[in-house]
């Protein structure tokens, strides 16, 4: 097989060549526009995203091109595609956060699926994209979830407080989300409990005005579940 290789490409590697780059990215995006409705199981998409995820994890920038077209792929009922879609989302957002905005809709679109895991999983992303409007666009929907009927929608509540914390103090510190996360020290799941209190003591190690104090009801509680928790 002889491989169609310019002098950049020798020199540098395909992945430098901005021409073969470029093709790169158009080709991806015809897949990802393949399939149609006979591909039922999404199964062309699939090898689309596995392969710019790929790319993406090799460091080749250029994929950074496709950011509209995987936001595309979010709206998707696949949970192995939004997994995907939402890992090249955190990887790209800092760098278009004007980009990333586009994706926000979808992702609170899934906060409100029926299924835990992509409940979570849509949160767990959101928690991770540092950018303002998604800290101020997860408020009201957060809150619900920390109420969450699945327990680990509400572990992931509780973990996503304190990365919200990490993105914006001010904003955490002037809400009611820690007291939130007091009243989740008295749930009925003893790993929710040990989230909460994990994500508590991460605020309060990065904060200059916060105390970590507890009641005796709720240290009472917390010894009564240690044999239930992990470390």
């Amino acid at each position: 097989m002889v491989l169609d290789l310019c002098p950049e490409c020798i020199i540098y590697g395909p992945l430098e060549c901005a021409d073969h780059a470029q093709g790169k990215v158009a080709e991806l995006r015809a897949e990802l526009e393949a399939g149609g409705r006979k591909d039922k199981n999404f199964s062309a998409k699939k090898i689309a995203m596995k392969k710019i995820v790929a790319n993406m994890t090799m460091n080749n920038n250029e994929m950074i091109a496709l950011f509209p077209d995987v936001i595309a792929q979010m709206q998707i009922p696949s949970l192995d595609i939004k997994k995907m879609c939402f890992l090249f989302l955190v990887n790209y957002a800092k760098a278009k956060p004007d980009v990333a905005l586009k994706a926000l809709p979808f992702l609170l679109n899934d906060l409100e699926d029926e299924n835990p895991l992509v409940r979570a999983l849509a949160l767990r992303t959101i928690s991770y994209v540092h950018v303002r409007e998604y800290v101020e666009g997860t408020y009201t929907p957060l809150k619900r979830l920390l109420k969450d009927n699945d327990a680990y929608v509400r572990k992931t509540a509780a973990f996503t407080v304190a990365k919200m914390y990490d993105h914006d103090k001010r904003f955490v510190e002037d809400s009611d989300l820690i007291e939130r996360l007091n009243t989740m020290l008295r749930d009925e799941n003893p790993t929710v409990v040990a989230s909460a209190l994990a994500a508590l003591t991460d605020i309060w190690q990065r904060s200059e005005s916060i105390k970590l104090t507890i009641d005796y009801a709720n240290a009472s509680n917390i010894v009564q579940i240690l044999p239930d928790c992990s470390e």
